[in-house]
């Protein structure tokens, strides 16, 4: 497909004067003309001047006006030295951008709405307002948690930035104003793979800020420098979607800067200890029986989670089926379309640990567990599931004294122990993935705990 010209030229036929005229842009696309006004009136004179130069400005002309006029038409520099884009050379970048896409309607509203679209992109070349953006976005669909980690970002980054000496700034390329503590701004192009494995080495000196105004920071884990990475990297990728970075300047990647993916210790628990707690009699009167409850509760629902077990409603139960439903918060948070329940068999244990502590109403939509009833604040429910999670992880964690076992009896080691004896026992690792409601088998395989000592000798003794 042949592409569109453009040419300046002078229209008299709407002028009655006969020495003055409107300078339109013709543009030719496959044989068609059309013409655009520019709304500029010159003089017949000046525009045979004008044609004679070729867009070339003759340095031997002193008429300020009529330098004015060529600087309008065709661009130049004016006395500080400073570029003027021209209308002809505006016209050629319209079509340009069209590309194949061209169509004289386009290359009209192009034509229009020049600059106001860079002008745009450049306003919204800020890594700390797209990080701000993310947030209220996720806010808006009460993802609370995931919000809070690019605000938790944008602290660490800016925390980072404020760490450097000038002498170190200038070396990855920074410029900060005075008001960047109060305001921060970072261009993405300015994020690059020097800039992320320098935040890489000071989040794992110092990464972790104070608690307090006399405390001092703490090494962060590569796990966290990873998440962070993470949550960094998915705003770089909506930047190069929305065109505000091109693929050349993104800095993740093979040969760039390569997250790392930092795992944490296996939480699941042996045999041993497993048998241990089940038997453990908690003491009724402090927080110990409700600890011991929940954490079996989830160990014996599949590793369901605080967050969905705080969520669980008396319409998820299937009386008949003796079982209940579920989609994890995560599930439904992330994924719109085609998400299917979690199916989880109850257990006369979890039978017992129900009727001890569901609430007084029992209607469809009232809660199982009691915390969240009357709650209907995004931020309040999330406050309350971590308060439970906090109770019942001190608790579990004096039970853990008691029964001398080292490992944490955090509510995660019940999911991770859950999903590892299934594996010990045999379990596939995809029908462990579809119990505790994984998109991946992928993501299971990275889930589960080591085998035990026993059972590594058992299954080498085979050989």
């Amino acid at each position: 497909m042949n592409k569109a010209t453009i040419a300046l030229v002078l229209d008299q036929k709407k002028i009655q004067s006969p020495d003055m005229g409107i300078v339109k842009i013709r543009v030719t696309f496959q044989r068609e003309k059309r013409f655009v006004t520019t709304g500029l009136k010159v003089s017949v004179a000046d525009w045979q001047k004008l044609d004679r130069m070729k867009g070339e400005l003759d340095n031997r002309i002193r008429n300020e006006e009529f330098i004015r006029l060529h600087q309008v038409l065709y661009g130049g520099k004016d006395e500080r030295q400073r570029v003027i884009e021209g209308i002809l050379p505006k016209a050629r970048k319209v079509v340009d951008k069209l590309g194949v896409n061209f169509s004289f309607e386009g290359f009209k509203n192009g034509l229009a709405n020049y600059g106001k679209e860079d002008k745009q992109l450049a306003q919204r070349n800020n890594i700390f307002r797209a990080l701000s953006d993310k947030q209220t976005a996720l806010l808006s669909q009460s993802r609370i948690g995931t919000a809070s980690m690019y605000g938790l970002v944008a602290k660490s980054i800016s925390r980072f930035i404020l760490s450097l000496t000038e002498k170190q700034r200038k070396g990855l390329n920074l410029v900060i104003g005075k008001q960047f503590a109060q305001q921060p701004s970072l261009k993405f192009d300015q994020i690059t793979p020097a800039f992320l494995n320098a935040y890489e080495a000071w989040m794992l000196r110092e990464g972790k800020a104070a608690q307090s105004l006399e405390g001092t920071s703490q090494p962060a884990s590569a796990t966290t420098v990873g998440i962070y990475c993470r949550h960094l990297r998915a705003v770089f990728n909506q930047a190069v979607e929305e065109g505000i970075i091109t693929a050349k300047e993104y800095p993740f990647g093979r040969n760039r800067y390569l997250i790392p993916g930092g795992r944490n210790p296996k939480k699941a628990l042996s045999k041993k200890d497993l048998n241990a707690i089940k038997k453990y009699q908690p003491n009724a009167e402090n927080g110990e029986q409700r600890a011991h409850d929940l954490w079996l509760f989830t160990y014996y629902s599949n590793g369901l989670n605080m967050a969905d077990l705080c969520r669980l409603r008396w319409r998820d139960i299937d009386q008949k089926a003796n079982c209940f439903y579920f989609v994890r918060q995560k599930t439904r948070l992330t994924k719109k379309g085609d998400v299917v329940p979690v199916r989880v068999q109850l257990r006369p244990e979890t039978w017992v640990i129900i009727e001890r502590w569901a609430s007084g109403k029992r209607s469809a939509e009232a809660y199982i567990f009691p915390f969240l009833n009357g709650v209907t604040d995004a931020k309040r429910e999330k406050a309350i599931v971590a308060q439970v999670i906090k109770h019942t992880n001190k608790w579990m964690g004096r039970i853990a004294e008691s029964l001398g076992i080292d490992s944490k009896l955090g509510t995660y080691s019940a999911r991770h122990s859950f999903a590892t004896t299934l594996l010990r026992n045999g379990a596939s690792v995809a029908f462990i993935g579809q119990q505790v409601g994984h998109a991946s088998v992928q993501s299971t395989e990275h889930y589960l705990g080591q085998f035990e000592e026993e059972d590594i000798q058992q299954f080498l003794n085979c050989l």
